[in-house]
C-alpha cells in the first residue's frame, strides 16, 4: 500500500512531499527525501481513498518521529523511511484509518 502524502516538521517552513508505505491506527512507515531526527515532532497530511462508502477522506495528523532508515528502495525520490507514531488520531479520523486497514487485510470481506 502507497498513499501519496505531505509532511510537515515542527519548525520548518512548508509541507514535503512524501509517500505512506504502511498504515495502521496506531502510526505510519513514511518515505521522505531526507532524513529526519528521531523524536522530531511532525504533521502527515494524505487522503484515505474511495470505497464507496465513507472515503475520501484527508487526514492530517499530528505524530513522533520514532525510527529512521536510509537507502531504501519504495521510491527513487524519497529514499528516506521514518516511523511515525500517531500521537493525535481519535475519533471518526481513527475509524476511518482502522477501517481502511481491515479493508486491505481482509478484501473477501465486504
Amino acid at each position: 500500500m502507497r498513499l501519496a502524502a505531505e509532511l510537515l516538521v515542527k519548525g520548518s517552513v512548508g509541507w514535503k512531499k512524501a509517500l505512506v508505505y504502511d498504515l495502521s491506527a496506531s502510526g505510519a512507515a513514511v518515505c521522505t527525501a531526507t532524513p529526519l531526527p528521531l523524536e522530531s515532532e511532525v504533521r502527515v497530511r494524505f487522503r484515505l481513498p474511495s470505497d464507496g462508502a465513507t472515503y475520501p477522506a484527508m487526514l492530517e495528523i499530528l505524530g513522533l518521529v520514532v525510527g529512521a532508515a536510509s537507502q531504501v528502495q519504495h521510491d527513487r525520490e524519497l529514499p528516506c523511511l521514518v516511523g511515525v507514531h500517531f500521537l493525535a488520531l481519535d475519533g471518526a479520523d481513527f475509524d476511518r484509518v482502522r477501517a481502511f486497514v481491515w479493508r486491505l487485510l481482509h478484501p473477501d470481506e465486504r
